[in-house]
């Protein structure tokens, strides 16, 4: 009889040794910089395993509209917005990241994409209003294929959200949230 509570006893103890082990584990990944390691090699390896990733190439913090694309939605073509350019890193193609035709006038789908700008004033989350293929400076896109909804790998697609413009000498950070959970983080530095 003795025996086996001397047994249930050491059961216990172990449980309550495992609980605390992993209490401490938990609050090491999330109190310390030993998170940001972990999670980062977590999308490293989300990459190796043949996820999508985005990279931020480039923005542009304060610039109107796209032209000629008829997108109606997005205001005033004289409002100036924030301008993101991402790029698929691969490996594969993104589907669904635009899910609107401009010469129908549909708009982007809202639920693909989230915008979410930290700057002085605070911190927010905004939808892009225009999501369209980029090709070059000359500012050219995709303006009638109501079918070309994919971001293949190493093209780049430009984001513009309105009434988001931001100070281009001021310091700010992006996050952008995409299709199939991919996400890039960006700041800005002026100079």
């Amino acid at each position: 009889m003795q025996a086996r509570c001397v047994r249930a006893g050491i059961a216990r103890l172990a449980a309550e040794a495992a609980l605390l082990a992993l209490s401490v584990a938990l609050a090491l990944i999330t109190f310390t910089p030993l998170g940001s390691y972990v999670l980062g090699g977590m999308s490293r390896v989300q990459a190796a395993a043949g996820h999508p990733m985005l990279d931020v190439v480039g923005i542009n913090p304060e610039k109107p509209p796209p032209t000629g694309l008829g997108v109606t939605w997005c205001g005033s073509e004289s409002e100036p917005g924030l301008w993101i350019f991402v790029m698929n890193l691969g490996p594969g193609d993104l589907g669904d990241v635009a899910g609107w035709c401009p010469s129908q006038g549909n708009p982007p789908n809202e639920d693909a994409w989230l915008v979410v700008i930290d700057n002085s004033s605070g911190r927010y989350s905004v939808k892009p209003c225009a999501v369209v293929a980029w090709f070059d400076e000359t500012e050219r896109y995709i303006s009638d294929d109501c079918f070309y909804n994919s971001l293949s790998e190493g093209e780049i697609w430009l984001l513009y959200v309105r009434g988001a413009a931001q100070n281009p000498t001021s310091q700010f950070s992006i996050e952008v949230y995409g299709p199939e959970s991919t996400s890039v983080k960006y700041l800005h530095r002026p100079g």
